[in-house]
């Protein structure tokens, strides 16, 4: 962080000294009604933060050190929340290079019918969610659980932007199943975690566009994305927790995701 950085967050740190975590207020927010006090909200900070506000000189290497840090650094800046994953459940991937920007492409793992058989899927209930239960929540935060990557999003890391057009012309079969392979699996991911006390709410996130446009036309998405989206959000509803819909996109997506 430049100084400036550094200014801000030391004034805003100062600003929230003395508040104690109370999920309530966030929830209220959740639920379109006024809050009992100012309210923040973010989907996640970074490390340099992440060691500014706990006051530590790196970042543990140890994944649980890592979260009891976040929920630390959360609490310091004065959140009522901090944003976690439940498990390490995903979905396989290639590694590919990580610079400014990332290309859609790159890393492509099925491609057709063959490639599709061949890919090995990982299935939520084989994963721990212990860390629900065993990280140290100050009295009154509770998590808001986020996903491994979203509907759309996993599913052009699996098959690459170009290919997932071509497939809408030439295999729409082969990608509805694709989705729905992606999208069960998400779905279950949340049924298990909303199913803990620590989680005060959830967040289904995605990637679902740019800032022109959607990554591929409404139809496509209402046909493909958005079903998956509904069963999730009913998923938390029905667990009683309130349901985040993150998306990197348009604005005027908005219109959409109201339908939702």
């Amino acid at each position: 962080m430049n100084q400036l950085d550094m200014n801000f967050v030391a004034k805003h740190i100062k600003s929230a000294a003395g508040r104690h975590p109370d999920f309530e207020n966030i929830k209220t927010v959740l639920l379109k009604k006024a809050p009992s006090r100012h309210t923040l909200f973010e989907f996640f900070m970074n490390d340099n933060l992440y060691r500014y506000l706990t006051k530590r000189d790196t970042v543990p290497n140890d994944s649980f050190e890592y979260m009891q840090m976040m929920i630390e650094a959360y609490k310091v800046a004065g959140y009522d929340y901090c944003t976690l994953q439940g498990s390490d459940f995903g979905f396989h991937r290639k590694d590919i290079d990580h610079k400014k920007s990332i290309s859609l492409n790159e890393g492509v793992i099925i491609y057709d019918e063959e490639s599709y058989e061949n890919y090995r899927w990982l299935e939520p209930e084989d994963f721990n969610y212990c860390r629900l239960n065993k990280l140290k929540l100050p009295d009154g935060m509770k998590i808001i659980l986020s996903g491994p990557g979203g509907v759309l999003e996993n599913v052009i890391a699996l098959v690459g932007f170009d290919n997932l057009c071509y497939m809408i012309a030439d295999n729409p079969d082969l990608l509805v199943q694709i989705f729905k392979d992606v999208g069960s699996r998400l779905l279950k991911y949340y049924e298990i975690c909303a199913g803990y006390d620590s989680v005060g709410a959830l967040i289904s996130n995605d990637d679902w566009g740019f800032n022109t446009q959607t990554m591929i036309s409404v139809d496509d998405m209402r046909k493909y994305v958005f079903p998956w989206h509904q069963k999730i959000a009913k998923a938390a509803h029905n667990a009683g927790k309130p349901l985040i819909l993150h998306f990197c996109g348009k604005k005027r997506m908005q219109k959409e995701w109201r339908t939702l």
